[in-house]
């Protein structure tokens, strides 16, 4: 059941990765390349694994990124400061996960 919705999630994502790319030309480029990268390492992750990620600097430089979206009238520059923002989220994850180790079969967080 949750491996179909995990399937169905995932194509959406690309349906929509091959609109944006008509017009961005580069996969890099579309905002929901990045959300599908961000979905996936993200999916098996427990809201502990959130509250270590969402840090008070981590939460200050997504909400500058989301009102630099809010205030702007320019949709290029709303979607590369939302591709900056998804970047930034996806490094994040990615560094967190760096820091989780597995032992046993369970994932321990590994303070430095």
């Amino acid at each position: 059941m949750i491996k179909n919705y995990t399937d169905s999630i995932l194509k959406q994502f690309d349906k929509q990765i091959k609109v944006e790319i008509v017009y961005n030309k580069d996969l890099k480029k579309c905002p929901s390349y990045w959300n599908k990268r961000l979905f996936v390492e993200t999916r098996d992750f427990s809201a502990y694994d959130w509250k270590i990620i969402k840090t008070d600097s981590y939460l200050s430089k997504k909400d500058y990124y989301q009102r630099i979206i809010n205030n702007s009238d320019d949709f290029f520059k709303k979607q590369k400061e939302l591709i900056n923002q998804l970047k930034f989220m996806y490094n994040s994850v990615m560094e967190h996960k760096k820091r989780i180790t597995q032992i046993n079969g369970k994932m321990y967080y590994d303070l430095p």
